[in-house]
């Protein structure tokens, strides 16, 4: 059950603005960004987003470090948790 609403929170995030950009040689794809992000709004570490998604913890790292698109979507997910936890009640 739970997992039924993660699916709508990522269905959710895709339809987004934010832009992550192609990195070159990089084997994770768009909706794998999109999806640690989410996880790391659910879950709020790295290391149980790195169990969940299989991206090495190194690699979240770099990418809540030092990626520009990190933080903008990060914002983007939580709005939208809130937004579905407000609408429920």
């Amino acid at each position: 059950m739970q997992k039924k609403d993660d699916q709508k929170e990522i269905s959710v995030a895709r339809n987004k603005r934010t832009v992550i950009p192609k990195q070159p040689g990089s084997k994770y794809t768009d909706e794998d960004r999109r999806r640690a992000v989410i996880e790391y709004c659910v879950h709020g570490t790295m290391s149980k987003v790195a169990k969940i998604t299989s991206i090495p913890d190194t690699t979240l790292a770099h990418w809540k470090n030092k990626s520009d698109w990190w933080d903008t979507l990060v914002a983007e997910v939580r709005n939208e948790i809130s937004d579905h936890i407000l609408a429920q009640n």
